[in-house]
């Protein structure tokens, strides 16, 4: 039985006050681990205790002020003891709101809501900008929780009368099914006997009536086909209504809306029935098929090209690099000092490959602060997007030069060198090498060059490069 609504609005307003006023006890608050403890017992004991009298509906196992109010106090106390506005579990009071609106009533959220706002602003006068922030998200929590609650509500209710319809359909053609099997075809083979037998005794019967009673007996004949063949129609529409709208919904649930093991998860997946290269002596070709819909479709603003197409690699993808390890020796201040290593990149991909570069940081004395910078080049207006001639040894720095199959066309020459792209100051990776089309064996030198000041300190410089090479499809 429904409680009145000022009842239900003053329980849920002490099922949140109470938390504060047990949390600003000294000799209670020490003791919230044990009340949780408590409140999560007598919850399991109430459903055990009151799950006979209620029904299978998930929904109606939550709508009593009972339970709403043990599941508020609760919540409340663990965001209570771990930092009140400001705690990390703070997130558990807009799902409680949720839970409220949806399985009690919708105007319930705002009241807790409104109650736990001013139970925080009176517990903690002095908020900071990130436990106000909380307490106003909380707040304009409610009405979409609200919102949310009677959406759901509507769906629940629509499911129910859709239910109730589809049994009564069934009930229904169930009793049609039985009628024409047993009720209409008994009593019209009664009927049909019946006529048939005051046939057999025509001389009693005028002339006139013969004709109508042969007229009968044909009518009756075909009313008993059409009710024969109407019990056929009927069986063929259920046969019809199984293939077509219960099995497509048993087999969707497990394969187009979600396929998963214990190591995958796939959503709406659509996997091909077939794919590979196929040939005779008139033909080859590579083909996939099972794809939806494919094709190519536009309308105002966009175009979509559905499908996939098969592509059999003849060149699988690999990057190596000659040399992982590059030492210029000691160093001749005033003197360039260069070492070279090779990029190769075989793609078969349809969209080709790219392969990007950059430095961890500059080359850093080892166990101290000191570094080589990166180069400007003569006319100090080289960096990592832009490539300058460095020919000038009085110009010190550390940058490279790259040559080869597919490298950026502002290397110009050997004289053309650019700095790293450097990590530590967020700068993003450059791209060394790259091509829309398939390769084999794609090569690239990458000249290291470096030259240092005679005030450069001594010691053992060192730094990380990292090449990203990346298909694709």
């Amino acid at each position: 039985m429904r409680l009145p609504d000022a009842i239900e609005t003053v329980l849920l307003i002490l099922a949140v006050f109470f938390p504060f006023y047990w949390y600003n006890q000294s000799y209670l608050s020490k003791f919230s681990l044990q009340l949780v403890a408590l409140l999560i017992l007598i919850f399991v004991f109430h459903n055990w205790l009151t799950g006979k009298r209620r029904g299978s509906d998930p929904i109606s196992q939550y709508q009593t002020i009972t339970i709403i109010m043990i599941i508020t106090v609760i919540t409340v106390i663990l965001v209570l003891s771990t930092g009140g506005a400001g705690s990390m579990l703070f997130w558990l009071l807009d799902f409680l709101l949720f839970f409220v609106a949806v399985f009690f009533r919708a105007r319930a959220g705002f009241i807790i809501a409104l109650a736990i706002g001013i139970g925080f602003l009176l517990n903690e006068p002095l908020l900071t900008n990130q436990q106000l922030t909380n307490l106003i998200s909380l707040l304009l929590m409610a009405p979409l929780a609200a919102i949310f609650s009677t959406q759901f509500t509507r769906l629940i209710t629509a499911q129910k009368e859709i239910k109730v319809l589809s049994n009564q359909a069934k009930e229904e053609e169930m009793t049609a099914l039985i009628w024409l099997a047993l009720d209409f075809r008994n009593q019209m083979v009664k009927a049909i006997d019946l006529v048939s037998q005051i046939k057999s005794n025509l001389s009693l019967i005028p002339y006139h009536q013969r004709e109508k009673l042969d007229q009968l007996y044909q009518n009756l004949k075909d009313l008993f086909k059409s009710g024969q063949e109407l019990k056929k129609t009927i069986t063929i529409i259920m046969i019809i209504i199984i293939i077509t709208v219960i099995l497509p919904r048993v087999r969707g649930a497990a394969a187009v809306e979600r396929m998963e093991s214990n190591s995958y998860k796939i959503r709406w997946p659509n996997l091909n029935m077939t794919s590979g290269s196929k040939s005779s002596s008139n033909y080859n070709i590579l083909d996939t098929l099972g794809q939806t819909a494919p094709g190519e479709y536009d309308s105002t603003g966009f175009k979509v090209k559905a499908g996939f197409p098969y592509i059999k690699t003849i060149i699988p993808f690999s990057f190596t690099i000659s040399d992982l390890s590059i030492d210029f020796g000691s160093l001749i201040p005033g003197s360039f000092a260069t070492q070279i290593n090779t990029l190769t990149v075989s793609s078969g991909g349809a969209g080709g490959y790219a392969v990007t570069a950059a430095q961890n940081n500059p080359l850093t004395v080892q166990s101290g602060a000191a570094t080589i910078p990166d180069t400007t080049c003569d006319s100090d207006g080289c960096s990592e997007t832009t490539a300058g001639v460095w020919t000038n040894t009085a110009k010190y720095g550390f940058g490279y030069n790259l040559s080869g199959n597919d490298v950026p066309a502002a290397f110009v020459d050997s004289t053309y060198f650019k700095q790293f792209a450097d990590a530590s100051q967020s700068e993003t990776a450059q791209t060394v090498m790259s091509s829309a089309n398939v390769g084999q064996n794609r090569t690239a030198t990458v000249t290291y060059k470096v030259n240092v000041a005679a005030t450069q300190t001594a010691g053992d410089y060192e730094n990380n490069i990292t090449y990203v090479a990346t298909p694709s499809y």
